[in-house]
């Protein structure tokens, strides 16, 4: 394939060079055919003294005739160039060439006047002007330079030699040499004028090429985000002399990474260029899709409609054909079937506003709100939607501002067996902000997830934990209970996620064999094998596992059984109405039942009353959480819990 792209270009190239000679030549043809008709007037008026009418009158028609005939040739290149292929108009250049020369070299034979020297001269320096005319009017083209040459003087050139004497062969033989050095400068001239058409070909290709890859997406061959820009500005401006609306589409493909992580870039490239060609196919003429990066794309929608709400609908119709072409079909690699969803946001101008860069952040504050409905959803961008995202962007800087200063800290809620004895402390995230108080982690946690900046706070609570197990084994030695730290999809899913745990335990000194770790279920099925190998590193240092929030993920069996996990934990959604709801008690029990039967332990979490904890006890549950034993404390009372614990047990 790659030899024929290169010879395919290749041909491109000898083509347009061809069509760069022959348009030289034409473009050059209308002097030189004046300076023809002129100098052979000329030369006709010279030599009809000598020769008379007879010989010098049907010569010069014969040049008027070919004269016109190459005139009208000319005009019809100048009308339509691309009527014909390069190679017809160069055949025909050519023969021109032939034609031509054939009538000046009819001159060199017929006009040569004998035995009068002045005459002579006088026709062979008429024939000289001529052949270095068209040295530089038919040098573009080799081959019909070198016709006219040849065919222009050797008449001459036999004339003199038979004409014989001392002037006779030194005319003849200057004759020859000058159409010989004619020919040397002939092949010099075309080799030049081919070489600059050739540099120039690449140097515009060059340019052609620098220019698509700064307007156009290398893997999917879309335009990308300049081109895009340019466009909408465009469209924009439209927009506001006519008042046509249209609306910006921002499409981001879900769970994407989660492919690219699993099966790699090769096979994510693959969606991606396929995901370019549906949105091709649904495309009108003056719609445009672009790819920002990544699993990114954007489509601008022209000329829908001058009212606002027309507008809209046709916008909702389009994203709603364009998520059915996108998700009903599957995407197919070499060795995977995949099956795709899209969650899309809009935002209509000139309604929304005329200025890019608010349309853009628009269109992507109602792409992440469909992401935030359940993903594979449209959204429309309004005004709560603006609200919401300067919420979250504001959460965001206070949040970095916060991890770097003393408004975070942990609380531990302890875990109890049947005993009650406190057999581990889950380390539990607090944000308490200077103006607006206690922050609750379901508003801050996954704009850390979205935006990145988990993995530093995750580091920084597995890094406190550590120190806090520290000086909980100081003080009750054996006795000191583990602490969970809860993991984030990111967090698990880094290579480096080993290290990083080791490091920050050796850093505070803290035991691994009282670190237990919490992952989702939905961070362990990103990469099942991947997962399965970190676990199992972990473990080997000492270090336990548990799975949070069990029955609200995938909860799948198969993978289950293979994971090295320590115990499960019931998510409390299931465990508050326990008493109250069969089919909680019917789920709560069914995870007990596998637990014993896998041989794992199993923590209740949100145990809010005796009676929901004798339920679990009669289940077989190992351990218990929840408010019915303690609240989330502050490290300082978890001491005084602990020991008051002790004395009551005792």
């Amino acid at each position: 394939m790659v030899g024929a792209s290169r010879g395919s270009d290749t041909a491109i190239e000898t083509e347009t060079v061809r069509e760069g000679l022959v348009k030289l030549l034409y473009e050059s043809l209308r002097l030189s055919l004046s300076m023809s008709v002129l100098n052979g007037f000329i030369l006709a008026a010279i030599m009809f003294p000598v020769l008379g009418l007879a010989r010098v009158g049907p010569w010069y028609l014969a040049l008027l005739l070919i004269s016109a005939l190459r005139w009208q040739d000319m005009l019809a290149y100048q009308r339509a160039p691309s009527q014909h292929g390069a190679r017809v108009w160069e055949r025909r250049a050519f023969l021109g060439a032939v034609v031509a020369g054939t009538v000046w070299g009819a001159a060199g034979w017929v006009l040569f006047a004998p035995h009068d020297p002045v005459e002579q001269v006088i026709l062979a320096f008429v024939l000289a002007g001529m052949a270095a005319g068209a040295l530089s009017v038919l040098s573009s083209l080799r081959y019909a330079v070198n016709a006219f040459l040849v065919i222009s003087l050797s008449p001459l050139i036999l004339r003199f030699l038979l004409e014989g004497g001392r002037v006779g062969w030194l005319m003849g033989g200057m004759a020859l040499l000058f159409m010989i050095a004619l020919y040397v400068t002939a092949r010099r001239l075309n080799t030049t004028i081919t070489d600059s058409l050739r540099t120039r070909y690449d140097c515009q290709q060059a340019e052609n090429s620098a220019s698509y890859q700064a307007r156009f997406d290398d893997l999917t061959q879309l335009p990308n985000r300049r081109y895009l820009r340019e466009q909408t500005q465009r469209n924009l401006a439209r927009s506001r002399r006519h008042g046509i609306g249209g609306a910006l589409l921002f499409l981001d493909l879900d769970n994407f990474k989660t492919v690219n992580d699993s099966l790699g870039h090769p096979v994510g490239d693959h969606v991606l260029r396929q995901v370019a060609d549906r949105l091709r196919t649904r495309l009108r003429t003056e719609d445009i899709a672009a790819r920002l990066g990544g699993d990114e794309f954007v489509v601008l929608l022209s000329d829908l409609s001058v009212d606002g709400q027309t507008a809209e609908a046709a916008a909702m119709h389009f994203a709603e054909d364009l998520q059915h072409v996108l998700t009903d079909h599957p995407y197919e690699t070499q060795e995977h079937v995949l099956h795709m969803s899209a969650s899309i946001g809009i935002t209509v101008f000139p309604g929304n506003g005329t200025d890019i860069d608010d349309l853009m952040r628009q269109a992507d504050t109602a792409m992440y709100d469909a992401k935030a409905s359940g993903r594979n959803a449209i959204s429309f961008y309004h005004g709560a939607l603006h609200e919401a995202a300067s919420l979250r962007l504001q959460l965001d800087r206070e949040l970095r501002v916060a991890l770097r200063g003393d408004q975070l800290c942990l609380h531990y809620q302890p875990m109890v067996d049947q005993n009650g004895q406190i057999s581990g402390l889950e380390a539990l995230l607090r944000w308490n902000h200077p103006e607006r108080g206690m922050i609750p982690p379901a508003e801050f946690i996954p704009i850390a997830e979205e935006t990145g900046i988990i993995l530093e706070l995750g580091e920084w609570v597995l890094s406190t934990a550590c120190r806090d197990l520290v000086r909980l084994q100081r003080r009750f030695g054996d006795a000191t209970p583990s602490i969970s730290v809860n993991l984030s999809a990111r967090q698990f899913r880094l290579p480096s996620l080993v290290d990083t745990v080791v490091a920050i335990a050796a850093d505070a000194g803290a035991p691994l064999s009282k670190l237990c770790l919490e992952v989702t279920e939905g961070s362990l099925m990103d990469n099942v094998e991947r997962a399965i190998s970190t676990m199992e590193s972990l473990r080997a240092l000492g270090v336990k596992f548990s799975v949070d929030d069990f029955g609200t993920g995938y909860s799948s069996l198969a993978y289950l059984k293979k994971l090295p996990v320590d115990n499960i934990k019931i998510d409390q959604s299931f465990v508050r109405d326990v008493l109250l709801d069969h089919n909680d008690a019917g789920i709560v029990g069914a995870i007990l039942a596998m637990a014993q039967h896998l041989g794992l332990a199993t923590v209740a979490e949100g145990v809010e009353s005796v009676e929901v904890r004798d339920f679990l006890v009669a289940g077989h549950c190992t351990y218990f959480q929840g408010y019915y034993f303690s609240r989330p404390l502050l490290f300082e009372h978890v001491i005084s819990f602990i020991d008051q614990a002790s004395r009551q047990r005792a």
